[in-house]
């Protein structure tokens, strides 16, 4: 819009902002002690968090920290509900014409070119560019580009890394769990959350995607709560993990206020938290029926894990301290008010990949690499970042 073109944004939701608009506002600039990425932000982005920094009245701190090459963490962070005005202010000020609330329903193409789309709407768009910047990846998967979901073996790229791990030090238990019903007994069967599947030959290619999970804005400013409640579909059972794993001594997360106002972008860091392992399988691909009730299964068990650490007395019999601290948080009724201060998304950290041709791989992130790329796009600076699947 900004070089005079003629834009139509689609949005299938009511709401634009992608996952900065489902509560991923802490920003992961200039949090490691290692290296300073924020040297990587620049053009709009750069603009964007300058106006954030105009919102919450510190853009004198954020010229100063971009002036000095300091590392100021905090000053990247904002609340989601903020982040989206901002994108409506900007789209509204270049002209762009905003389209809502209508899926992908077919593409038609000349050859190798895209003509049009047609929307569930019934209604057609023409144009000399077509941009998929979601992430499922429908559009690519519509105009016949081909795409990756899952795991590549190792032998596709020649990598060390890729595929199935036979073992890996990241994000382990701290502490071992016995995973059967009745402990040291497999013919009890498995515990929920365990996957029960064989495991598979280490180096080979599977269909499986980093765990996703709700970047969830809690408050501990009780005047701006929604406590957390029981929800419908509840099932205690599907938390018998949690409390195996403090039985053993394991230590729990908690969430942290490291937003505005007292306020979290609560992810799932620690290694037992609300990511759930291999409940995402067929989301990238699946119909919009099929997503919604997977996005369905990780709301429920999100919201019923808070109700259980907060309430629950066999917690509070093994952990007081961590119920305690869950007791002082609850939904900030403020973020996400058509959705009871819920996200409305979740956190797809992996879905369908386009495979161009040139593929990002461990060759591509090694600090021995010195490979040049003719046509880039974009400028990563952060390590290779995986969660377990």
């Amino acid at each position: 819009a900004k070089m005079g073109k003629k834009v139509v944004l689609i949005e299938p939701s009511d709401h634009m902002g992608g996952h900065m608009s489902e509560g991923l506002g802490s920003a992961d600039i200039d949090n490691h002690k290692e290296f300073r990425n924020s040297a990587a932000i620049g053009g709009m982005a750069l603009q964007f968090y300058k106006e954030l920094a105009l919102y919450y009245k510190r853009q004198e701190a954020f010229e100063k920290m971009l002036m000095s090459k300091t590392a100021t963490t905090q000053l990247w962070k904002a609340e989601s509900s903020v982040i989206e005005k901002l994108f409506e202010q900007w789209v509204k000020q270049s002209g762009v014409t905003v389209i809502k609330r209508v899926q992908l329903n077919s593409v038609m193409k000349t050859d190798a070119r895209i003509q049009y789309v047609e929307m569930s709407d019934k209604k057609k768009y023409e144009a000399a560019v077509f941009i998929d910047a979601t992430y499922e990846g429908d559009l690519l998967a519509a105009a016949g580009i081909t795409t990756k979901t899952g795991r590549e073996a190792n032998s596709l790229y020649g990598e060390t890394l890729n595929g199935i791990r036979a073992e890996t030090k990241h994000a382990q238990f701290a502490v071992k769990v016995d995973p059967y019903k009745v402990n040291g007994d497999a013919s009890s069967g498995l515990i929920p959350t365990i996957q029960n599947e064989p495991f598979g030959i280490p180096g080979t290619g599977d269909e499986s995607l980093q765990a996703y999970c709700f970047r969830v804005c809690l408050t501990n400013d009780v005047s701006n709560q929604i406590p957390f409640a029981q929800p419908r579909g509840y099932d205690r059972t599907q938390y018998e993990i949690y409390l195996r794993y403090l039985a053993a001594k394991g230590k729990l997360y908690t969430p942290r206020a490291n937003l505005p106002n007292n306020k979290t972008d609560l992810g799932a860091w620690h290694d037992l938290s609300h990511n759930l392992y291999g409940m995402n399988r067929g989301y990238p691909t699946g119909t919009l029926k099929q997503r919604q009730a997977i996005l369905e299964q990780h709301k429920v068990f999100t919201k019923g894990l808070f109700y259980f650490l907060s309430t629950d007395t066999s917690v509070s019999r093994l952990a007081p301290t961590l119920q305690t601290e869950w007791k002082k948080w609850g939904y900030a009724k403020d973020e996400f008010t058509d959705n009871q201060g819920f996200p409305r998304k979740f956190y797809v950290r992996d879905a369908r990949r386009m495979v161009s041709d040139y593929v990002i791989t461990e060759h591509t992130a090694s600090k021995s690499n010195l490979e040049t790329v003719s046509d880039p796009i974009a400028v990563a600076y952060w390590p290779m970042d995986v969660h377990s699947v």
